[in-house]
């Protein structure tokens, strides 16, 4: 197994020892499917921090082999976690996963969330025209073919 190096912090405290720990992989590119795999047991954490950490490393190499975990993390509870999946949901990833379709889905859905980072990925991921998608949204006239 390749050597990675990463970053262990300790998240919701103020000294060392004393928080969670977290591991934050610095070069990801090339994961096999068992470390991807672990990486994705950490998203299922009920801690947000967690979670956002893990998808941002899973978003990070744009990997191929990420994308249908990051379409399940679209619809995680926590804006933050969204915007990361999200914006990991690019056509060129998405279609090398063959999941370009479901993708697509999910990136339409996002684009009606209610949190303004979830939608600025998606229309950014979608490759659309914001500020045309800006005034539809905020005219009520924005119809993505739902």
């Amino acid at each position: 197994m390749p050597i990675r190096r990463y970053r262990q912090l300790d998240v919701f405290a103020d000294r060392p020892g004393a928080g969670n720990p977290l591991a934050v992989v610095l070069d990801a590119e090339g994961l096999d499917d068992a470390a991807m795999q672990a990486i994705a047991r950490w998203t299922r954490s009920s801690s947000e921090e967690v979670r956002w950490r893990a998808t941002w490393s899973l978003f990070r190499p744009r990997d191929p082999a990420a994308v249908p975990r990051l379409i399940t993390l679209a619809t995680d509870r926590s804006p933050l976690v969204r915007s990361w999946a999200v914006r990991g949901l690019g056509r060129p990833q998405a279609d090398s996963a063959n999941a370009g379709d479901a993708a697509e889905k999910q990136l339409l859905i996002a684009v009606g969330d209610p949190d303004r980072r979830v939608r600025t990925e998606a229309v950014r991921a979608l490759g659309i025209d914001g500020v045309v998608v800006g005034r539809a949204w905020l005219d009520g006239t924005l119809n993505l073919g739902e």
